[in-house]
């Protein structure tokens, strides 16, 4: 979680947590305020620009995990 502050803090618009293991991304999640306006437009932008070919099959699955780890954070 202060690793993902600190990023955050340092400009970044996310942190990724690449291990996927819960306690540590809802550690993450309650280590972060709210993501900034700019910050969303830029990352609705770049999900938006996704292609809907095969391999994107889970792309709303994957879509909800994310709304709702954001929810965490707010």
């Amino acid at each position: 979680g202060e690793k993902a502050a600190a990023a955050v803090a340092a400009g970044c618009d996310v942190a990724l947590d690449c291990w996927g293991r819960m306690d540590e991304m809802i550690d993450i999640a309650n280590s972060l305020d709210d993501m900034a306006a700019i910050s969303r437009v830029r990352l609705d932008r770049a999900m938006g620009q996704i292609g809907t070919e095969p391999r994107f099959e889970r792309i709303e699955s994957l879509m909800a995990k994310r709304d709702t780890l954001l929810e965490l954070a707010a």
